[in-house]
């Protein structure tokens, strides 16, 4: 017998209501046993995906809290931010309005690069599909200007580099198994 490619234990489904995302990721967290990793551990995934998730104007705040809390930031470990696209079509023009408006508002920047679909997938031109990226900000803004950090934040922040810098001298741990997020 052969190997599948995707084997039973690297997938899981859990429920994940964008409005009642906290209630949904502590129910996935009790229901995991000891041995088991949590499925739906905030800021832990590697890669998001959506696709057809913007249709409604009181789901596209949820959506995109429910992105920043899964969503993880780039660090100064070398850690890769998560990779998330959205691939839609235009149902609602005052929800996709609204998905541009309010993502700095969760420190998230949407950016519309339906160009790369042109030469991979002709017909979702046809369909008037668009991909949009979704990037997580290093420092979400308010009003336009950078939060300030306090000399408690900046001190921790050096402790903590040269806390990483010594970790990564005697680093051997095994490769960590990639995390993805379908949204539908």
């Amino acid at each position: 017998s052969s190997t599948p490619v995707c084997p039973e234990e690297s997938v899981s489904v859990r429920r994940l209501r964008w409005d009642c995302l906290q209630e949904d990721v502590l129910a996935a967290a009790a229901n995991n046993s000891s041995a088991q990793e949590n499925d739906l551990k905030p800021n832990s995934f590697d890669t998001i995906v959506g696709t057809d998730v913007v249709f409604s104007p009181s789901l596209v705040c949820p959506l995109l809290e429910t992105i920043k809390l899964m969503a993880r930031k780039k660090d100064v470990e070398s850690t890769k931010a998560t990779r998330i696209y959205l691939c839609l079509q235009i149902r609602c023009a005052d929800s996709h309005s609204l998905l541009f408006s309010e993502a700095h508002k969760y420190g998230l920047e949407v950016v519309d690069v339906t160009g790369e679909l042109t030469s991979c997938c002709p017909w979702a031109v046809e369909l008037e599909c668009l991909l949009l990226k979704i990037n997580v900000k290093e420092e979400p803004t308010t009003h336009g200007k950078k939060r300030k950090k306090s000399s408690k934040e900046k001190k921790s922040k050096k402790t903590s580099s040269k806390e990483k810098k010594s970790k990564k001298k005697d680093k051997k741990s095994p490769k960590r198994r990639k995390r993805e997020l379908m949204l539908t």
